[in-house]
């Protein structure tokens, strides 16, 4: 499951550099250091989510939660595409 989300991941970061290039006619660094924060701010989330769930709530609580906005984040992120 892991391998099939980092891989999907992968594409999205690419196709993300082309949907800013071609639609929003931003620079290729741009684009790509736009791509960099939002690969970096994905991979900070579980630490942010673990951290919360351990000070302040319940850890099935931030699990679901932080699934939950998972799910919405790729969910929408899919119809970019489309």
């Amino acid at each position: 499951m892991i391998a099939g989300m980092s891989l999907g991941s992968t594409g999205i970061v690419g196709n993300l550099i082309v949907y800013l290039t071609r639609e929003f006619n931003i620079k290729s660094i741009t684009a790509t250091q736009i791509s960099n924060v939002v690969v970096g701010s994905t991979s900070l989330f579980p630490v942010v989510a673990a951290i919360l769930a351990d000070s302040f709530f319940g850890s099935f609580f931030v699990g679901f939660a932080s699934s939950c906005i998972l799910l919405l984040v790729k969910f929408n992120t899919h119809f970019l595409y489309i």
